[in-house]
């Protein structure tokens, strides 16, 4: 690893830990912890993408509010292997990037779910984190009727009813948006500034035909409006209860669009430091 692969790899730390902080801020239902650790992984391969998130979860770890996430460590460090194993943007004209990155951030999601519901379930969601709120209502157990052999029949149907439901919604409200939001960045990344900052490793630019900035803003916006399907089917079918309080439900529509806000704004921060 060289020296300047070295900072990118600790600037990525950094990059994961901001977006931690600005999802949590904003009251999202995804985590945004791996934003750094996608580009990682598509850049520089299996190795940086692991190193990168699990120095990412044991940092925020440290601070306050966000120690649960040194029991997830190894999300984040499979996520970046994941990514790592993932083949390159390819070159050449007429290949569909928005394709290839649903397919990453779906395969992705799917990791990261498997990997960390049934662990959240054991620890009973008991962060303050958005998705924690509507696990908890979720998975409450229901009132048994009564003893005997059929009861436990019912409360293991009623158990593996309502684990479905937390597997659905948290594929629907988080993982898959949120994988797919990191790989968006992490091309995006290769797509601008990748050969500029670490040359030959990534290869050569594809030749799109199109600004990559305008597929990402594309992404993006699409990605702003699934969250909001994606809320009001939860909240239909699954019957989530987003907000108790008018104020909370304030705060749980607007605080994601200025957030999605706040992702659209990438490319013109790639312009102003000059390396696009």
């Amino acid at each position: 690893m060289t020296i300047l692969t070295f900072l990118v790899c600790l600037s990525l730390i950094l990059l994961n830990i901001l977006g931690s902080l600005a999802a949590t801020y904003f009251e999202t239902l995804i985590f945004l912890d791996t934003l750094g650790t996608a580009v990682a992984g598509l850049i520089f391969g299996p190795l940086a993408g692991v190193l990168v998130g699990l120095v990412t979860n044991l940092l925020l770890g440290l601070l306050s509010g966000f120690a649960a996430y040194r029991k997830f460590f190894y999300v984040n460090a499979v996520c970046g292997l994941t990514w790592g194993f993932m083949p390159t943007v390819p070159p050449g004209p007429g290949r569909n990037i928005i394709l290839y990155i649903l397919v990453v951030g779906l395969a992705t999601g799917l990791i990261s779910l498997i990997l960390s519901v049934p662990l959240r379930c054991y620890l009973g969601f008991t962060t303050d984190h958005f998705l924690d709120k509507i696990g908890r209502q979720i998975f409450a157990p229901g009132p048994g009727p009564g003893t005997g052999v059929l009861t436990r029949w019912q409360r293991s149907l009623d158990y593996l009813r309502r684990l479905g439901k937390v597997f659905a919604e948290e594929l629907l409200l988080s993982h898959f948006l949120d994988k797919t939001i990191s790989t968006t960045l992490g091309v995006m990344f290769i797509l601008t500034v990748g050969t500029t900052v670490v040359g030959s490793s990534v290869g050569v630019k594809p030749a799109l035909g199109v600004d990559p900035r305008s597929i990402y803003g594309d992404l993006i916006a699409v990605l702003g409006a699934y969250y909001y399907i994606a809320l009001g089917i939860a909240t239909k079918t699954l019957r989530v209860q987003i907000a108790s309080q008018p104020q909370q439900l304030l705060i749980a529509l607007l605080g994601p669009l200025a957030f999605f806000g706040a992702l659209s704004a990438f490319p013109i921060v790639f312009n102003l430091v000059g390396l696009h």
